[in-house]
């Protein structure tokens, strides 16, 4: 699946808006997968803890990382940019 990504981040970057995971909806989407966690974080070469951080936005998906789980949950373009380039999402979900 390719897919690319505009330069979001140079853009917004000192207008105090970020990109974060939607972390409900990619959870609803591995739960759809039917995958458990620990597959899936083998398939990315993380940990449980690394996975928990970037759910958290405390840490970022790497471009690879988005790649595999696009694959791997069958993501369309519409739910990789929901997903993961959602800059309007609340952050305590």
């Amino acid at each position: 699946m390719l897919f690319y990504r505009h330069d979001s981040e140079s853009y917004f970057q000192g207008k105090g808006v970020q990109a974060v995971t939607n972390r409900t909806a990619l959870e609803n989407k591995v739960k759809e997968s039917g995958y458990r966690l620990d597959y899936i974080c083998e398939k990315l070469g993380i940990t449980r803890q690394a996975w928990l951080n970037k759910l958290k936005n405390i840490n970022e998906f790497k471009q690879s990382e988005i790649a595999k789980l696009s694959e791997l949950l069958k993501l369309t373009h519409d739910e990789i940019n929901l997903i993961f380039f959602d800059f309007g999402h609340d952050l305590k979900s």
